[in-house]
């Protein structure tokens, strides 16, 4: 029974599918977005007078200046709506999470379905003169993502044409070692405004997080054995620095290179509940291969359908189940 709970919560918590971080709100509104594919939990901050006042994603940051992440990349629908984030790691190529370009049964979108914005750090309809439009051609989800468990949770997009080396845009390199506990890094992503709650916060924001030990996160006072292999745990200790609702595909920069893809993570911003971020130094194979293949799109070998994930439920059911595995959580960590 136990096994079954840390199934269900694990499912329930990937990052843009947490609950609420803030204590003494009320909970959080569940909203199904068709377009994106997947299910957003939206994370209210409340003003003095109890109102709603935005909807973050990154916890505890401040504003971005263009240049400072060269590499960022905006995954949008294609009528130019942001969903998720992503790393250009060359001119043709974008790393980002593989639950991003999945349905929740681990079923792969079609490029046709998205568009993505680089040099930019507006996702306004009016952006910068720098910023760059273009729009998928293959899809490389890792063949053994787990839709339920996220193991392996990264993917490799490519596009038409590819983007072009600017100042304040650039390749980045990724990292080939697993970044050390205590470690700060960096992250960058999109916020909610109140006034539209599917509507992306205009500007970048950046947080910086620091690397926590597996054997923390991985212990009886946190993910108590949840986090799948080749990961990495970052954030803060005290829950006020992390990534949340819509950061998910994003890199986690450490020592100016790509080390981390944001994946999943129990809620937003909670004590000793670190973000969890697929550790890019152990798929660099994988990667490689997917910027060297020809294969067309449709050859391209994907992850297993599982038809029995949570993806199947009607969304309120799949709510009742985050409470569920909440509670489930809290009772046998008691025991």
């Amino acid at each position: 029974m136990r096994n079954l709970a840390c199934i269900v919560l694990i499912l329930a918590t990937i990052t843009h599918q947490g609950i609420n971080a803030e204590e003494g709100t009320e909970e959080v509104e569940f909203e199904w977005n068709w377009e994106a594919g997947v299910p957003h939990y939206q994370h209210p901050k409340y003003n003095d007078d109890d109102e709603v006042e935005f909807f973050p994603r990154i916890i505890g940051g401040t504003p971005a200046f263009h240049g400072e992440f060269l590499a960022k990349i905006s995954l949008q629908t294609r009528r130019g709506h942001h969903f998720c984030g992503g790393s250009l790691i060359d001119l043709r190529h974008v790393l980002t999470a593989a639950h991003c370009i999945t349905e929740l049964d681990g079923r792969v979108i079609h490029p046709n379905d998205m568009r993505l914005m680089g040099d930019d750090i507006s996702i306004d309809s009016r952006g910068a003169r720098t910023r760059q439009i273009r729009f998928a051609t293959h899809i490389f989800a890792y063949p053994n993502y787990h839709a339920i468990t996220l193991e392996n949770d990264i993917a490799v997009l490519r596009v038409s044409v590819g983007f072009y080396q600017t100042p304040t845009f650039r390749p980045m390199p990724r990292s080939r070692l697993t970044p050390n506990p205590s470690e700060v890094c960096q992250l960058a992503g999109w916020g909610v405004i109140h006034e539209d709650r599917t509507r992306p916060h205009p500007v970048l924001l950046r947080v910086e997080l620091d690397v926590i030990s597996m054997d923390f996160c991985n212990g009886t006072s946190s993910y108590n054995g949840l986090i799948p292999d080749n990961t990495i745990c970052a954030g803060s200790m005290d829950g006020s620095r992390d990534a949340c609702f819509g950061d998910s595909g994003g890199g986690l920069i450490c020592s100016n290179q790509i080390a981390g893809v944001v994946s999943f993570g129990f809620g937003c911003g909670r004590r000793n509940f670190p973000g969890i971020y697929a550790d890019v130094s152990r798929y660099n194979g994988w990667i490689n291969e997917c910027i060297d293949s020809n294969l067309p799109h449709e050859d391209i070998p994907r992850p297993p359908i599982r038809p029995n994930s949570v993806g199947k439920f009607h969304p309120p059911t799949k709510y009742l189940l985050v409470m569920i595995a909440a509670a489930m959580w809290i009772i046998f960590n008691k025991v």
